[in-house]
C-alpha cells in the first residue's frame, strides 16, 4: 500500500459521518440495482418453469422413429434425458363431424411419459392398462357420439379390432399437431406386444444447442421443438416469440439505466463534498509533486473501499427487500399466469456478480468526475480553497422579491446555493430523478394491475354459442333468432376472420 493510499484511509477515517453517508447511497444503489435484475429473473424463471408445466420438460420431439433411433439418442451425451410412448397407429373416427381429422391416432404411453408429458384432466383419471383408454374433449365434442367414463368403444386399427373402455376425458396434448388429421387418444403402452414405431422426446443438457442438435441428430427425421419453454430462454428462431424477452429485458435496462444515473449523482456529491473539505491536502500533495494520476488514483481507491464494504450491504439487502415483495405478490401472479406453480426467488450467482459490476462502475463514474476535476486545479487555488464557493457579493445577490415570499430563511438558503451552483444542480437533478424512477414503477405496477382486472374478469352471460361449421349469414340468422327468444334480455355476436395460406413443404415442423 502506497502513501496515496494510506492517505485516502486516513481521510476515510477522519470524516467518518461522510463516509457512512457515502456508504449509504451505494447500498441503496446495490440494493435498487440487485432488486431489479433478481425479480427480472425470478419472473423469468417462474415464467419457465410454469412452461415446462404445461408444455412438458422436453426440448426437440421426433414423432415417427424405430426402436434403433431411439437407443441411439438415448445414449446421446447431449440429451439429458429421454422419454418415448409407441405410435399404436390410426383408426377411423367414425361418427366425426371434422373432414380435417377423420381418424383417431392412439398412443401407448409408458409411466415415465406420463411424468414427463403434461396430461390435464377434464374428467375421469389417467389409464392404468391397455385396455383403457384417454379421449381428448375435442375428440369428444366433434363426435357424433359423446364419450364418458365407463363407456366402451370399438376402433379398427390397421387389420385389428381393439376395444377399449373410456376412463377419462383429457385437454389436447400438446404434441398433437393442428395438421395432423387425427385426434390423439392416450393408452397405456402393452410390454407384452413388441412395437417398433415411436415417439422420442428428449431434454437437452445444453438447451442453446438444441438446434445444432436437430441439425445432427435428425437424420432425415422430421422433429418439432418445444418452442413455447425455448422462446423463455431466448432460444427459439423465431422473432415473434421473443416479444416478452423484449420486454422484460428493455424494462430492467431503463429501470437500471435511472437508477446508476441517479446513483451517479447521488455517489458524486458525498465524494464532492469530501474532496472539498480535502482540497487543501490535495493542494499540499501537489505542491510536493504529486502527479493528477496519483491524486485521482488515490480518490478512486478511496471508492473502491467504500463499494467494498457497502456492495456486499446493498446485496444482501435488495436480496432480502425483493424476497419480501416476491412472497407479497406470488398469488397475484398466480392468478394471472399459472396458479400451480411457486413464483419464488432466484437467486442468480453470476447475476449478482454483474450487479456488483455496475455497482462498482457506478462508483468509479461518481469518484472519477471529481477526482479529475480536484486532481487538475491549480495548486494555489486548492490551498487558498478558493476554486468551489463564490463568496463574492454580485454572485450570491438576490431579490428583495425572494425576501418577500420566503422570508429570510429562504433568501439564506437561497445565497448559499448561489455559493456552489453546480452542488445545487446535482441535487435537483438527483431529485428529479427519483420521481422518475418513482412514477416509472407506479405506471408499472397500475398497468400489471388492470391487466390482472382484465384477465381475471368473469363474463356475464349465461348461455355461448361457437361454431366453425356454418358461415356467417347462417349465425347471424340463428342470432337474430335466438336474441328474440323469451327470457333473454342481453345477447352479443363476434365474428372471427378466416383465411387460408400456402406454405412451402420442409421436414421441419414448428409446434
Amino acid at each position: 500500500m502506497n502513501i496515496f493510499h494510506k492517505v485516502a484511509l486516513q481521510g476515510l477515517k477522519k470524516n467518518r459521518t461522510q463516509t457512512i453517508v457515502t456508504i449509504i447511497g451505494v447500498i441503496l444503489s446495490a440494493a435498487m440495482i440487485t432488486a431489479v435484475i433478481t425479480f427480472g429473473l425470478s419472473l423469468l424463471h417462474y415464467m419457465i418453469n410454469g412452461s415446462v408445466q404445461r408444455y412438458g420438460d422436453w426440448h426437440i420431439a421426433f414423432l415417427d422413429v424405430d426402436s434403433s433411433f431411439v437407443q441411439e439418442r438415448s445414449f446421446d451425451e447431449e440429451a439429458a434425458g429421454t422419454v418415448t410412448f409407441e405410435n399404436i397407429g390410426y383408426a377411423p373416427f367414425d361418427g366425426g363431424n371434422n373432414q380435417d381429422k377423420p381418424y383417431l391416432f392412439i398412443a401407448g404411453f409408458y409411466e415415465e411419459t406420463f411424468e414427463t408429458l403434461p396430461i390435464t384432466l377434464l374428467s375421469g383419471r389417467l389409464p392404468e392398462n391397455s385396455k383403457e383408454i384417454l379421449m381428448t374433449g375435442k375428440a369428444a365434442l366433434n363426435g357424433s357420439v359423446s364419450y364418458g367414463t365407463g363407456d366402451p368403444i370399438t376402433l379398427t386399427v390397421g387389420q385389428k379390432e381393439r376395444t377399449y373402455t373410456v376412463v377419462g376425458i383429457c385437454q389436447t396434448p400438446v404434441f398433437e399437431q393442428d395438421s395432423s388429421p387425427a385426434y390423439t387418444a392416450i393408452t397405456r403402452a402393452d410390454s407384452a406386444e413388441a412395437a417398433d414405431n415411436f415417439s422420442l422426446f428428449v431434454k437437452m443438457k445444453y438447451p442453446r444447442r438444441v438446434h445444432a442438435y436437430a441439425e445432427a441428430a435428425a437424420d432425415g427425421h422430421s422433429y418439432i421443438l418445444n418452442n413455447s419453454v425455448l422462446c423463455l430462454m431466448g432460444i427459439s428462431d423465431d422473432p415473434a416469440d421473443h416479444v416478452f424477452l423484449a420486454f422484460l429485458y428493455s424494462f430492467a435496462a431503463i429501470v437500471i439505466a435511472i437508477i446508476m444515473t441517479g446513483s451517479v449523482f447521488l455517489i458524486y456529491n458525498s465524494f464532492a463534498i469530501s474532496l472539498n473539505e480535502r482540497t487543501r491536502q490535495i493542494g499540499i500533495l501537489s505542491s510536493v509533486g504529486a502527479t493528477e494520476r496519483q491524486l485521482r488514483n488515490s480518490v478512486l481507491f478511496e471508492g473502491l473501499c467504500i463499494g467494498a464494504v457497502g456492495i456486499p450491504m446493498g446485496i444482501l439487502a435488495g436480496l432480502c427487500s425483493i424476497g419480501l415483495v416476491i412472497a407479497v405478490v406470488a398469488r397475484r401472479f398466480g392468478d394471472i399466469l399459472y396458479s400451480d406453480v411457486p413464483f419464488t426467488l432466484y437467486v442468480s450467482v453470476p447475476a449478482m456478480a454483474g450487479a456488483a459490476v455496475v455497482s462498482i462502475v457506478t462508483i468509479l463514474i461518481s469518484a472519477y468526475i471529481p477526482a479529475k476535476k480536484a486532481a487538475g486545479a491549480p495548486v494555489m487555488e486548492c490551498i487558498r480553497q478558493t476554486n468551489e464557493v463564490k463568496v463574492e457579493a454580485r454572485a450570491v445577490k438576490t431579490s428583495g422579491l425572494a425576501l418577500r415570499i420566503f422570508g429570510m430563511e429562504g433568501v439564506l438558503a437561497l445565497k448559499n446555493f448561489k455559493r456552489n451552483r453546480k452542488r445545487y444542480r446535482s441535487v435537483v437533478l438527483s431529485l428529479v430523478l427519483s420521481i422518475v424512477l418513482f412514477i416509472s414503477t407506479s405506471a408499472l405496477v397500475t398497468e400489471l394491475r388492470q391487466s390482472l382486472e382484465r384477465l381475471t374478469v368473469v363474463t356475464d352471460y349465461d348461455i355461448g354459442f361457437g361454431t366453425q361449421d356454418m358461415d356467417d349469414s347462417q349465425m347471424l340468422r340463428l342470432y337474430d333468432k335466438l336474441k328474440h327468444t323469451d327470457g333473454v334480455y342481453k345477447s352479443s355476436y363476434q365474428a372471427l376472420m378466416k383465411g387460408t395460406c400456402a406454405v412451402r413443404a420442409d421436414r421441419r415442423i414448428k409446434r
